[in-house]
């Protein structure tokens, strides 16, 4: 073996155990997303579906899965919540009389 090819060689495997290794820190955000934010079993199992879904659906249409596994998470960032805020507690529905 030639020692180009052997360097060769070691640089495709560091670059795919980098691209792994941004992969799982994706989804370890991901993950820390999940247990920040949710604290019942039903809404955990819907953040897990729906985080597969995207991944799976980004990686169908993508095939590259760094790409598609920061995607869903492009997707989501900064997004104001769609729920309206909750009235004051007091003072803001007064009886006239």
């Amino acid at each position: 073996m030639t020692s180009s090819f052997r360097y060769a060689r070691l640089r495709d495997f560091v670059l795919v155990l980098l691209a792994f290794g941004v992969l799982g820190l994706l989804h370890l955000a991901a993950l820390g997303i999940l247990l920040q934010t949710e604290d019942d079993l039903v809404p955990c199992i819907a953040f897990v579906l729906a985080w597969a879904f995207l991944n799976c659906g980004w990686l169908a249409l993508i095939r590259r899965p760094v790409v598609a596994g920061q995607t869903p998470a492009a997707t989501f960032r900064g997004q104001p919540s769609v729920l309206p805020s909750a009235p004051p507690a007091t003072g803001h529905l007064r009886s006239r009389e």
